[in-house]
């Protein structure tokens, strides 16, 4: 997003969305990439997945929303064309990259692998690095969005309209995103489609929304606390899946989309112009000053984001490569913690200087690399 259309707090939600996923990734490879899931690791396990799974919803939701208060303006030409500049080329190119990284892995599970049939392949269904997978699933979601906009239109403009158009992005709670590995099924495209249609339902009735989860944050922050509880409980225990519905992951669209409109309006709250700042406590104005590094650190993520998402895995990678052994030798939950937190740190900032030297190279013909 360019500086002239950037809504301050919304790019500051793009730098959660991104930190969270990566952290999805962090804790989760440190346990899965050195060996098994040990008994003494379950909690870990368990709190780092309740926390950070399902992060791509945020994603989604910002995804939509920016289109209803931004792009919606432009003409559709414009929406495809950065999209395809942005999105669909760093893609195409990331996917190269990786599938020639990965060969060696590749060939010698299959000798007989063509690496053009793979790349192809990797193309379609998001295979060529473990977190790609959410890309084809984004390029859905683009090509529906002038139906999802008409929808909107027509319905705003017929009684209970808006009730029909939020039922949509109810249906995600019964059918739900297919598990690992295989996320590329046709219930994860309607999972999705349901929290960006929500998005853009947000971004339609902007004022409005901040208004209602102002007055509702404390119960909207209750559901969110008993379903994080019921996700913990159901990591430990195992929860029921049938058929295209899981349990688990209708919790996780509940909860991440109610935190969603609590982290909209808390980021909204700090961003606040300072001629507002008037009504506001001296100790509500001292929380606000004193965050000034944490509006930059989501400002910096939120400007890389796309290039960390494609990037972060390498590094993530390079870190177990180097601690592996004492990861397998010794699993303990603190070694593991530590460990998590410092590649979840670690590999957003190998991320971000790998894409500030790229744009250094390419100048402006980076977002086509890079997405950055």
């Amino acid at each position: 997003m360019s500086a002239q259309q950037r809504i301050e707090h919304l790019h500051s939600f793009r730098g959660v969305a991104i930190i969270t996923i990566v952290a999805a990734h962090a804790w989760s490879f440190a346990i899965f990439w050195t060996g098994q899931l040990d008994d003494s690791l379950e909690w870990v396990f368990a709190v780092t997945e309740m926390l950070f799974h399902g992060s791509t919803l945020f994603f989604a939701i910002i995804s939509g929303l920016l289109f209803t208060q931004v792009l919606h303006r432009k003409p559709w030409s414009h929406f495809y064309r950065q999209k395809l500049t942005k999105v669909v080329l760093p893609y195409i190119v990331m996917s190269a990259v990786m599938t020639a990284m990965y060969w060696q892995y590749v060939s010698a599970d299959n000798p007989d692998a063509n690496m053009l049939h793979v790349y192809l392949n990797s193309l379609l269904v998001g295979k060529a690095s473990i977190q790609y997978w959410y890309i084809p699933v984004l390029v859905v979601l683009f090509a529906l969005t002038p139906l999802f906009q008409w929808l909107l239109n027509k319905l705003s403009t017929q009684p209970r309209g808006i009730v029909v158009a939020f039922a949509l992005t109810l249906l995600p709670l019964i059918i739900t995103r297919s598990p690992f590995p295989d996320f590329i099924k046709p219930q994860t495209f309607v999972y999705f489609s349901g929290a960006y249609l929500l998005g853009m339902i947000i971004g339609s009735h902007y004022k409005a929304t901040l208004t209602l989860i102002k007055r509702y944050q404390l119960p909207i922050l209750a559901i969110v606390v008993i379903s994080s509880l019921a996700l913990v409980y159901g990591y430990l225990v195992d929860t029921w899946s049938y058929g295209f519905f899981s349990l688990r992951e209708s919790l996780y669209y509940l909860q991440k989309c109610l935190l969603a409109l609590l982290i909209l309006h808390w980021l909204h709250g700090w961003h606040q112009p300072s001629h507002q700042q008037s009504n506001q406590t001296p100790k509500q104005l001292a929380r606000r000053q004193a965050k000034p590094k944490t509006k930059r650190l989501l400002s910096l993520c939120a400007d890389h984001a796309f290039a960390i998402y494609f990037i972060h895995v390498v590094p993530m990678g390079w870190l177990i490569g180097l601690a592996w052994q004492t990861l397998a030798d010794h699993r303990s939950p603190w070694l593991i913690v530590s460990f998590g937190l410092a590649s979840l740190t670690l590999s957003i900032t190998l991320s971000i200087v790998i894409s500030r030297i790229i744009r250094l190279l390419f100048k402006q013909h980076s977002s086509k690399l890079i997405g950055a």
